[in-house]
């Protein structure tokens, strides 16, 4: 299952640029189509282990007023547990904002300086003023690279292949008056369909036809796929307390790079 998926992969990223035609006049922000890769982690939020995995993407945007567009892709993930891996069909409707100039973002963070260095007519500066400065200059360095943003939000149906067991692993953690105590948990397989809502941002770097991503994303499973069990235990002998509680996973997390090509 994954050589396949690499393998299509692969295809579908040297066939797109080899038969785009690069038109006269090039402007990104009337940029129709859009070809991107991703890799990144993929996280389960409220879990004790909050085991990531590594997920895969490859998606092609369709944009029709230069703003609003469509997005269709494939997408891979390799599972430790309770599954061997997964595979998803990703789709969204997609805001693009226009392309910022570089000199124009390298000009206002360096009037920005300017002002700041400026500051109470150059004499001494307090201590929690040089730190905003110092943040500041963080903030401009990447608002100069960073020009492009992008806004989706939509729907991924997918399946869950193979199955591998969970072994319950023991965690210390502190109840709510404070005392320690130790609990066990592991993840069940529930059901192999999936179907998750998705919302994300993209920070883009762009370099002519390509650019640099940075996609932070929050995902919603409506399915009932993947439970976490626990176990809380006896902070002396260790032995089970109480019956065990089973909690489904809903929310995930993802955090990706990738290279986008546009034509």
């Amino acid at each position: 299952m994954r050589n396949t998926f690499l393998y299509i992969a692969f295809l579908f990223l040297i066939a797109f640029p080899a038969v785009a035609q690069v038109r006269p006049g090039y402007d990104p922000d009337r940029t129709m189509n859009t070809i991107r890769a991703e890799y990144g982690a993929l996280i389960p939020v409220g879990t004790i282990p909050n085991k990531s995995a590594g997920l895969f993407t490859l998606s092609y945007t369709r944009y029709y007023s230069g703003h609003w567009g469509w997005r269709g892709g494939i997408q891979y993930a390799s599972l430790n547990a309770p599954a061997d891996s997964y595979a998803g069909l990703p789709l969204a409707v997609v805001y693009r904002f226009s392309t910022k100039s570089f000199d124009g973002r390298l000009q206002k963070a360096m009037d920005d300086s300017l002002d700041d260095l400026s500051w109470n007519g150059g004499g001494d500066v307090p201590e929690y003023e040089r730190q905003r400065m110092r943040n500041a200059v963080v903030d401009n360095i990447l608002n100069i690279f960073l020009r492009r943003t992008e806004f989706y939000a939509g729907i991924t149906p997918g399946y869950l292949f193979g199955s591998q067991p969970d072994k319950m692993k023991t965690y210390s953690m502190a109840d709510s008056s404070g005392a320690s105590g130790k609990v066990q948990a592991g993840l069940l397989l529930d059901n192999r369909f999936t179907f998750a809502a998705d919302a994300g941002i993209t920070l883009s770097i762009p370099i002519r036809r390509f650019s640099l991503d940075i996609t932070p994303a929050a995902h919603y499973l409506f399915t009932d796929n993947v439970s976490e069990r626990r176990q809380v235990l006896d902070s002396k002998n260790g032995t089970p307390v109480g019956e065990p509680t089973v909690k489904p996973i809903h929310w995930l997390f993802t955090l990706s790079g990738g290279l986008t090509f546009l034509f």
